[in-house]
């Protein structure tokens, strides 16, 4: 509880009964996510993403086994700062 997620990953094993992250930081919600093993098509909305735990978001309650997806700006969070990047090149180049 309260440790980072270092990287995006596929929860594979539920060590405790229930396992939740704050996805604040991702998503906005102020709510906690409570995350299941039911595996969701690749496509779906990162919101509704329940097997996966997302770089730079925070494990609020519980332990879970995972298998790293995606690290670095292959994660989700990079995902954001690439748009965030494109944006600003593009802002600045506005007269």
């Amino acid at each position: 509880v309260g440790d980072k997620v270092p990287a995006d990953a596929r929860i594979v094993e539920m060590l405790t009964t229930t396992f939740s992250t704050d996805e604040g930081s991702l998503t906005g919600e102020s709510a906690t996510v409570s995350k299941t093993l039911q595996a969701v098509e690749a496509s779906a909305r990162v919101q509704d993403k329940c097997c996966m735990v997302f770089a730079g978001t925070v494990v609020t309650n519980g332990r879970a086994l995972a298998v790293v997806t995606a690290t670095g700006g292959s994660t989700q969070m990079g995902s954001i700062q690439r748009g965030v990047a494109e944006a600003k090149l593009d802002e600045e180049k506005t007269p």
